[in-house]
């Protein structure tokens, strides 16, 4: 599933879909994991709880919030695949992060959380039929599978930037 083209600069997620590399969608899944995994490596639990500044999240809730977004994406692209008239859900960012009781868990099942998601992402997409790869809702904003997949690889990335840039 090669990368949608002809992104309006405006929309909000073309930025991530800009940063996610590769040609084929399977690939740039498989290389942001790479990259995210292997960064994830070198921090420990006593890091992974750290904040930047007030009211910032700390590193658990940081890959928590891609966690969370992976899934919620992966079924509105479920949903957008199988019913071009779904409507898709919004959530709030700040509301997931104050309820993720990631102060709870430990860092490595927060890591192996995103493996396992991670895989999941990559054989659901894998599954999809091609007939249904740009199946599109939405007015203004539009969102298909296709832009979808690209959207969860390119987050990642932006996520594990603002990581080294800000934590490490």
């Amino acid at each position: 599933m090669k990368k949608p083209v002809d992104l309006k600069a405006s929309v909000y997620y073309t930025k991530y879909i800009n940063l996610a590399e590769g040609t084929e969608l399977i690939q740039s899944l498989n290389l942001s994991y790479d990259q995210f995994v292997n960064e994830l490596s070198t921090i420990d639990e006593e890091k992974s709880n750290y904040k930047y500044a007030e009211g910032k999240w700390t590193i658990k809730q940081v890959i928590q919030h891609v966690i969370d977004v992976e899934r919620l994406f992966v079924a509105r692209a479920l949903s957008i695949a199988r019913d071009r008239n779904t409507v898709v859900v919004r959530f709030d960012d700040d509301l997931y992060a104050s309820n993720d009781y990631s102060n709870t868990l430990k860092f490595e099942d927060i890591v192996n959380d995103y493996k396992v998601v991670r895989q999941g992402t990559i054989s659901f997409f894998k599954s999809l039929n091609v007939n249904s790869f740009d199946n599109q809702v939405g007015e203004g904003t539009v969102l298909s599978p296709r832009i979808i997949g690209w959207i969860i690889s390119g987050h990642s990335i932006h996520h594990l930037n603002v990581i080294k840039e800000r934590y490490l």
